[in-house]
């Protein structure tokens, strides 16, 4: 298969710079993606143009370079239900989302008491107290699924 040549417009997947559109080719091999000059890049059709042999030095850099992923955190499993604090997702308002307010009222105990909750203080309560589908019903409304 005959890889057709580099051209002005091309989409480059990724270069040394990063991905974007080819604003220049160098006759000499040096060309530009962004305005930046990038010493190798992959086309969008899969054809790689690295006339100095740096690619395969550059991603191995950028793979040790990147962070080891970390393992999630455990939920809290509770195991006596009586330990179990009370929760009940009453309603969610979206007029408050709108402006940035925390927007899901959740009833915290069985006195009546409640809290307008942010997706953070949500997850940051099924962490500390287990699971609940009350919460969960809570954080369902954020993502549009209540």
């Amino acid at each position: 298969m005959e890889v057709r040549p580099l051209e002005v417009g091309d989409v480059a997947t990724d270069s040394s710079k990063g991905p974007g559109i080819v604003t220049y080719v160098g006759p000499t091999g040096l060309h530009h993606v962004n305005g930046a000059e990038v010493w190798w890049l992959d086309r969008d059709d899969g054809a790689v143009f690295d006339r100095f042999y740096k690619r395969g030095a550059q991603l191995d850099m950028r793979a040790a370079a990147r962070p080891p992923a970390l393992p999630p955190r455990p939920v809290k499993k509770v195991e006596q239900p009586s330990a179990q604090r009370h929760w009940k997702f009453l309603e969610f308002n979206t007029a408050r989302v709108a402006r940035g307010a925390p927007a899901a009222k959740v009833q915290i105990d069985p006195s009546g008491e409640w809290l307008w909750m942010t997706p953070l203080d949500i997850r940051m309560n099924i962490r500390g107290h287990g699971e609940h589908l009350e919460l969960r019903k809570a954080l369902a409304a954020y993502r549009g699924r209540a």
